[in-house]
């Protein structure tokens, strides 16, 4: 199999195609990922050892603004030169995550009768993925809410999370601390209120990742014993903090929500007011219903709040949380993503 694979902008949509890129790379297929020179995908491929080609794409402003018309422009361009290394490439099957980069890519795919297969992480699609799943051989989603906006087009599939992360997941270990994550770009309001929370919960531990562009070293060093202050948490450390969680403060982005199914942890979760079609919010419902979390509207989060909500957890029963993260989480999902891409290549239908 020739691959490619595409998706990206943050990492929410990056590290799952990463995932199902090294697999099928592992399987022997022939794999270069295709994105954006502004996004984090050229990094993370660099770091996986997976061949990049990066494109000028940015995301598509509202065309009634000059900004707009030039980025339409610039995704047109993208488009043409990918579809150019593409054609030299001559992929059998196309894997794509959505987000603004991969618009381009997936337009040049279909312009050359490239197979299409889409993994939609979040509850409500993204604008690239909406678009093209009506001409693609098969779409996989991340939650069961999404299968009303697809329809029968589409099969839940799970989504693909950091094998490092999955082996941390495994094995009984002790609940202790508050772990405060704001997702790959991080989060002002969360992290405001989660240090305020912090400091009337001593002196319980807390892990706090404020994002690097949130992170303030002076503050850091002047905080309380136990409370920790990070501005970036790397795959081992997000598994350590993860594996002696009580509960997990955090936006709603569909990672940041399976990893901490994966750990069987509760949450509260802040969607992001600003997030497309408030995909966030739809994502944390799924969640609250079943039980594993609350959502709380950033408008009302407080750090009273915060902390209400942290000692009502921890007083929940971990056993029943975790029994009810494992019947949502889907351990087989890049193995379920590979053999879309091999029914993809073949045009055989799944079983």
């Amino acid at each position: 199999m020739r691959l490619i694979v595409t998706g990206g902008g943050t990492g929410g949509h990056v590290f799952p195609a990463i995932e199902v890129a090294q697999s099928a790379r592992a399987r022997g297929a022939d794999v270069a990922y295709f994105g954006s020179l502004r996004g984090q995908e050229g990094q993370a491929s660099q770091v996986a050892g997976i061949e990049f080609r990066g494109f000028p794409a940015q995301p598509l402003w509202s065309l009634k603004t000059l900004r707009g018309w030039k980025s339409a422009i610039g995704l047109l361009r993208a488009s043409a030169a990918a579809r150019q290394a593409m054609a030299t490439h001559r992929p059998d099957v196309m894997f794509s995550t959505g987000g603004y980069s991969a618009a381009p890519i997936m337009y040049a795919a279909r312009k050359l009768g490239v197979p299409l297969v889409i993994h939609e992480q979040n509850s409500i699609p993204g604008r690239s993925n909406r678009i093209f799943a009506k001409v693609a051989a098969s779409v996989g989603v991340t939650f069961h809410r999404s299968l009303r906006v697809f329809g029968a087009s589409a099969t839940r599939v799970g989504l693909p999370v950091r094998k490092e992360l999955v082996a941390m997941a495994a094995g009984v270990r002790e609940r202790t601390h508050v772990v405060v994550v704001g997702g790959s770009q991080g989060a002002q309001a969360v992290n405001a209120v989660a240090a305020r929370a912090a400091e009337g919960d001593a002196p319980h531990p807390w892990i706090h990742a404020t994002g690097p562009s949130n992170f303030d070293a002076e503050a850091a060093a002047k905080a309380r014993p136990g409370y920790r202050v990070e501005p970036y948490l790397d795959v081992a450390q997000m598994g350590g903090a993860l594996a002696s969680a009580a509960v997990v403060l955090g936006r709603a982005g569909a990672s940041t929500m399976t990893e901490i199914a994966w750990f069987g942890l509760p949450s509260i979760l802040v969607p992001l007011p600003s997030a497309m079609d408030d995909h966030q919010t739809e994502n944390a419902r799924e969640f609250e219903a079943l039980g594993i979390a609350t959502l709380l509207p950033q408008a009302e989060a407080t750090p009273e709040r915060v902390l209400e909500l942290v000692r009502n957890w921890r007083e929940a029963d971990p056993a029943a949380i975790q029994a009810k993260c494992a019947e949502w989480i889907v351990p087989d999902s890049v193995d379920r993503i590979l053999a879309m891409l091999d029914a993809a290549c073949s045009k055989a239908p799944l079983s």
